[in-house]
């Protein structure tokens, strides 16, 4: 067994045994419900605006039952000329 397979196996059986396995449980109850409304997550409307070497981007994305706590969107841009990735965490903003 790899050393990281092994140290993710601890990892779940620390948290399974904890206070007679709440956590485990809590975690694979949030699991289930991510994946049965996962479905009704989608994205809708992109504006992109560019000011100079500036761009904002406005994304519309509709979370369905999914709580927007619950959720991080990030703008996500390839590396390029071996520069790293971009990655940059979007903010929510109150509808108009």
């Amino acid at each position: 067994m790899s050393p990281l397979r092994s140290r993710c196996t601890t990892v779940r059986f620390k948290i399974s045994v904890v206070n007679g396995g709440a956590l485990a449980r809590e975690i694979v109850k949030w699991k289930r419900d991510i994946a049965e409304i996962w479905s009704k997550v989608n994205f809708g409307r992109v504006d992109v605006e560019t000011l100079g070497d500036f761009h904002q981007f406005r994304i519309q994305v509709y979370l369905g039952e999914l709580p927007p706590d619950a959720v991080l969107v990030e703008l996500y841009a390839d590396s390029q000329n071996g520069d790293p990735a971009f990655r940059q965490p979007m903010h929510r903003a109150t509808p108009s």
